[in-house]
This record gives structure tokens, sequence and C-alpha cells, in this order.
């Protein structure tokens, strides 16, 4: 599996300027629709807070209507944050707010230009591509579609560099399974063929509660991806064989085992090669991913959540990014 050198940054950029992408690494992954859907924002807005990630992803270009979006200092839309000091309910300063990252989860042609529009009008930093073009039940897109729209998304993010003489990461599709399937390789080397424009990989990993193959996974793409950094957009513990909650082979212990493990390995000064990660979240009564569910039947912290909501990042290690 060979892919190939990442392509070149936008002449706005000057070479081997460092710039500052998150806040920090810890994300989260979870829905913000619109109220009265489940997974609305008037759910999961309170959780996101709670869990003080500084970045999220609704697998959506925009928060639905109705969530705040104040801007930052630098005109991004965030999401607010609650500030601790002012007492819960208080809104945290835009400084302290979690940024918001769209993505283009799947491809509908009569859509994509409003999408794309979307996309352009949060101003952000980061913007991710399909959402597991590989599944057949998530977004299940062609290598070839994919690559045909590829260059819209491209146009989009230089835009809103020429914007504000900044720079966007373009991330690649998250797929399901990057390595062990075809379409991420196949996808890289269409990119290299045509010099699309692809500035680091999305990674989902769903797997079991192995430190040493989570960290070999992550290194290996790292490698086959000719050293493009990497963002974990979504990861997790999950037992795909368990058929009840209570058959579920991995204890809440050996999960936050796992958690603990990984986001000290992931926030190592010698880890900046990963931009961030964000946990999914799964319902305390799934019967694959109970274990690492951030929230009991309550909307109470778990005690996995309380871990994941204090844990703080090393500031000193904050994800940057150099242009090439």
């Amino acid at each position: 599996m060979q892919f190939m050198t990442p392509s070149s940054a936008p002449d706005a950029v000057p070479d081997d300027e460092e710039t500052k992408i998150f806040q920090g690494k810890k994300g989260i992954c979870m829905t913000l629709r619109e109220e009265g859907r489940q997974g609305s924002y008037t759910e999961n807005l309170p959780k996101i807070q709670a869990l003080n990630p500084y970045w999220v992803t609704t697998w959506a270009t925009k928060p639905a209507d109705g969530v705040p979006t104040p801007p930052s200092d630098d005109g991004r839309r965030t999401i607010p944050a609650y500030n601790n000091n002012a007492g819960e309910g208080s809104l945290s300063s835009s400084s302290s707010n979690i940024d918001f990252f769209p993505m283009l989860w799947g491809y509908y042609e009569n859509k994509i230009d409003e999408f794309l529009i979307d996309i352009q009008q949060q101003n952000q930093r980061v913007v991710f591509g399909f959402n597991e073009p590989d599944k057949i039940k998530q977004s299940n897109i062609s290598v070839e579609t994919a690559i045909a729209a590829w260059p819209q998304l491209e146009v989009t993010v230089a835009e809103m560099e020429e914007t504000d003489r900044s720079t966007t990461i373009l991330v690649s599709p998250s797929c399901a399974n990057s390595l062990n399937g075809s379409w991420l390789e196949e996808f890289m080397i269409k990119v290299d063929e045509l010099d699309l424009r692809v500035d680091a990989i999305g990674v989902h990993n769903y797997g079991g509660i192995n430190f040493n193959a989570f960290t070999t996974k992550m290194e290996t793409i790292y490698e086959k991806c000719n050293h493009r950094p990497i963002i974990i957009t979504e990861f997790a513990v999950a037992d795909w064989n368990s058929t009840s909650v209570e058959t579920n082979k991995f204890s809440s212990e050996n999960v936050l085992n796992f958690m603990k493990q990984v986001m000290d390995w992931m926030e190592e000064p010698s880890q900046d090669w990963i931009l961030g990660y964000a946990w999914f979240s799964f319902d305390i009564d799934d019967q694959y991913g109970t274990s690492s569910a951030l929230f009991d039947s309550n909307d109470s912290l778990t005690p996995l959540g309380e871990y994941y909501s204090t844990f703080k990042n090393n500031n000193d290690i904050i994800a940057s990014i150099s242009i090439r």
C-alpha cells in the first residue's frame, strides 16, 4: 500500500509557516440536530458542554437552526461552552468556546452547492470529507464519485483561506476500514494521479482495548499516507460480537484504562502528527458499546465521561501543522 506526497500548500501561506489549527486536541463527535429530533441540540448541547472539548464535529455542514454560534475573535463560528467559574448555565467568552468543524457527510448532487456554502460560512480551520464512504449504511460513496466531487471541496477551502489569509485543513474521507479495506488506498492513489489536495487523514477506530494495536494502527496509517497528519474523527471500544449489554466482554474499567493509555499517548510531544481525536459515546444500553458510554441513562456523566471531561491537553503541544 503506497500513498503519495502531500499536495502543496496554497500560495497565500508562506512555506514552513507553523499555523495553530486547534485550541487543543480533545474533541467530541455528537449530533446537534433540530429541536424535536432524536439527537437534537436541546438534548446534546449540554452533553457536549459537560465534556469540555476544544472542538466538535456533528457530521453536518453547520449546526442546526437554534444552536447558538457566537463568533470567535477571528470570525470562526463556535459553540458556546459553560464557564465553570461563572456558575452552571453561564456561557464562557468566545475565546474559550468550542470550535465547530464542518463535515460534508455524503454526496448529494442536487444539494452539493448549498452544503459547500454552509461549510464556507463556518469559516473554520478544519473541514472533514465524507463519512465512512466504504460502508453501505453510512455515506456509501464510490471512490470515483468522491474523486469527482473533491475539487469542489478544494475550491471551497481555498476561498476560505483567501478570505482571511489563514490555513484551513482539508481532511480526507474517514473510512470505517482504513487499513483492512481498499477504499482509502484507491482514493489516495487517485488523489496523487490528479494532484488533488488532502492535508490530513481522517481515521475511525472501533476496536478492542489493546493499546499496542491502537498505536500500531495509527502509526501504520501515518506511514502509509506519507506522513500526513491524522485526525481521529471517531473512536471508542466496541464488542461487535456482543448479543446484549450483559454479555459485552469489555467492562467499564477495561475501557477507562484503555482511554487513559491512548489519550496520554496521543498527547505526547512525539505524537504531534496526531492533530486531534474525538471519542464516540455509545448509548449506555447499546449492546456493542455500552462500556464506551460517556453518559448514563439519566444523562449524567459515567466514570468514563468524568475522565474525558476533566482530561486536559498538554498546552505546550497544542496541535499545529507545518505548511509544506
